[in-house]
């Protein structure tokens, strides 16, 4: 065949350069399934490049642009249709078995490729494949079956409808309290909010939408093997922690997805994926640095090098705090206060927490022995320091819980570490486990779920609340009757609770100031032109700030405070009235900055004192003469 024009036939030492890169390409890139794509492009392009075959080009294409668009393609064919494997270079395979491992390279000698151990025989891929997605189908349905909101979520939800009608990040229009523990999921339900404009389809949507993309991670990327998949998702289907509040409208689905986003990140050895998902969980909820943290410092400790990318991962947190601080005057929301800063000892908070984890533990069994049982696995089969600081921060976190008194809603505190102890447990995953014996482990954990209190796959019209021990109560079977998104009786809904009749009556017939308890649903539908005082603190700034009256009667979230003299008269006229003339005194620095103008230098410098400087005298010594009696 005759030359063409500008070009020289390739030598047959290029041809074998040629197809032997190209072959280790696609090896490496997606394995052995779609090597024959490689196989096929590199005989056609040689015999090209040899001058056996002509093929005409294009005008405008040389020989350079043919060669870098077949093996594109055949690598986003590889990409997108390929099995899920385990990178090469991840720690998390040191010593293991590599699933789904590529072939020999082409144009090796086969006597110098490394031999290794061979891999478990494998359950036939249709039965493989179905046991997955019979996991995948039954974390679905407790899912589901679970969807709900509750009346925390409409704290954020007013907020929201606030800042998007211009009134900006507050709860009561004209006071600036940073009511929401959640800045990331803020943004994430204000953008759902701005297109739908109706809370409920918003908050849920928002939701299932991040434990649909969790799902996704856990599968793809979390998970060391389809066996690890079939026994994590299992157990977090039977989690009644996990599938309680997987919606509800708070952060929590959120939080999982930055979880396997972590965890796989981790698995797969992505640091910039891992720091990132690190810097936006302390964003969504500041309490997962307890967890988070640990792994951060272990990571850290091995590889020095990444310190840049974890100064980057936290500027996103180090501008919200920034912003924080100009706009709310302080470091933290403003629960922080209303429920850390109540006045109460230890001695008073620590026996609350224990009977959080008994509740727990007769509500939901299988939480509490998934986080000690998963825990302990991974770090008896993965023993490293980031392992290890995982299982520690997951032991922190509990004993925070402990420390806090826990919470009113059953089980809530849990659902985190459930999950965190699972993606741990399913990145350090034993190629020995085939599919086989986890479908049985699987099995095994459906069949004594079933016997608990109330599982989570139980059918939705077994949804009761039952009393409220020590102030601990199942919150979705309290809301389910009108937030369940699978409720039995469809002629209800979130609009025919009494709380959001109260609130619609209070926004058509006044008064413009009320005082309330339970503020969620109320404040909402009541709209931004009612103001509405907490009592229980979670929205006002100045009772937050104070102790509760008493400390023999109190319930764990609601820490009700003794409104002082003279401060409902402060609300409703503008003017300090408070009868105690050092607390007067703090709620006008309080005032400069939750009600002045925002771009007064004088305010800014009030902002930097409530933030960062010690405690006002005049509230330190109102807090002294107003300790909760005993």
């Amino acid at each position: 065949m005759g030359n063409r024009a500008g070009y020289r036939p390739a030598s047959a030492a290029r041809w074998c350069r040629v197809r032997g890169r190209a072959t280790r390409c696609a090896t490496r890139w997606r394995g052995a399934r779609y090597e024959y794509v490689f196989r096929l492009w590199v005989l056609v392009d040689g015999a090209w490049q040899l001058g056996l075959v002509q093929m005409p080009l294009a005008p405008g294409m040389n020989e350079i642009s043919v060669l870098h668009s077949s093996f594109y393609l055949g690598a986003s064919v590889g990409f997108f249709g390929g099995s899920r494997t385990t990178g090469p270079s991840s720690p998390m395979n040191e010593g293991r078995i590599v699933l789904d491992a590529p072939m020999s390279l082409a144009g090796q000698d086969p006597r110098q490729v490394p031999a290794t151990r061979p891999a478990p025989p494998k359950a036939p891929c249709r039965a493989r494949h179905l046991a997955v997605w019979l996991s995948i189908a039954l974390f679905a349905y407790a899912v589901l079956n679970a969807a709900w909101l509750c009346d925390d979520a409409y704290i954020t939800l007013r907020t929201v409808d606030n800042w998007l009608q211009g009134h900006g990040l507050v709860w009561n229009v004209g006071e600036r309290v940073q009511a929401f523990t959640h800045p990331l999921w803020l943004l994430l339900l204000a953008w759902f909010q701005a297109w739908i404009e109706d809370p409920y389809v918003t908050a849920m949507v928002a939701s299932l939408l991040c434990i649909g993309v969790f799902a996704g991670l856990f599968v793809r990327m979390t998970a060391q093997s389809h066996a690890a998949v079939i026994v994590g998702l299992t157990a977090l289907a039977l989690s009644k922690a996990v599938a309680d509040f997987a919606t509800s409208g708070l952060e929590t689905p959120l939080t999982f997805l930055l979880t396997a986003a972590l965890f796989g990140a981790w698995r797969l050895d992505q640091p910039s994926l891992l720091w990132c998902t690190i810097g936006l969980a302390a964003l969504n909820r500041l309490d997962t640095l307890l967890v988070f943290g640990p792994i951060a410092a272990a990571r850290l400790y091995e590889r020095r090098r990444e310190w840049r990318l974890a100064l980057l991962a936290f500027s996103p947190l180090a501008a919200w705090e920034l912003f924080s601080v100009f706009y709310y005057g302080s470091l933290v929301p403003n629960t922080a206060y209303a429920k850390l800063d109540t006045g109460l000892a230890a001695a008073d908070l620590l026996p609350q927490g224990l009977h959080y984890v008994a509740d727990s533990l007769h509500r939901d069994p299988v939480t509490l022995a998934l986080i000690a049982g998963a825990t302990s696995a991974a770090v008896a089969l993965q023993r490293d320091r980031q392992a290890l600081g995982a299982a520690l921060g997951i032991a922190v976190y509990l004993l925070y819980v402990l420390w806090i008194g826990g919470d009113f809603m059953s089980g809530r505190l849990f659902a985190f570490p459930a999950v965190v102890a699972t993606c741990l447990l399913v990145c350090a995953w034993p190629a020995a486990m085939t599919v086989g014996r986890s479908a049985a482990a699987a099995a095994l954990l459906v069949a004594v779920s079933a016997a608990t209190a109330a599982p989570p796959i139980a059918a939705p019209g077994r949804c009761h609340a039952g009393p409220a021990a020590n102030g601990i109560v199942d919150e979705r079977a309290f809301f389910y009757e009108f937030t369940g998104l699978l409720r039995n009786d469809r002629s209800k809904s979130v609009e025919d609770h009494a709380w959001v009749v109260d609130g619609k009556h209070m926004a058509a017939n006044g008064p413009p100031i009320t005082s309330q308890q339970a503020v969620g649903l109320f404040g909402y539908y009541a709209g931004p032109d009612v103001y509405v005082m907490d009592r229980l603190a979670l929205t006002d700034p100045l009772l937050a700030r104070l102790p509760i009256a008493d400390a023999t009667h109190w319930r764990i979230g609601h820490f009700e405070r003794a409104v002082p003299q003279g401060y409902w008269d402060t609300l409703v006229s503008g003017q300090v009235r408070l009868e105690d003339l050092r607390l007067g005194a703090f709620y006008h620095l309080l005032s400069q900055v939750t009600r002045g103008s925002l771009w007064d230098p004088p305010r800014w410098l009030a902002a930097l004192q409530l933030a960062l400087g010690p405690q006002d005298p005049g509230l330190r010594a109102y807090r002294a003469a107003h300790l909760p009696r005993r």
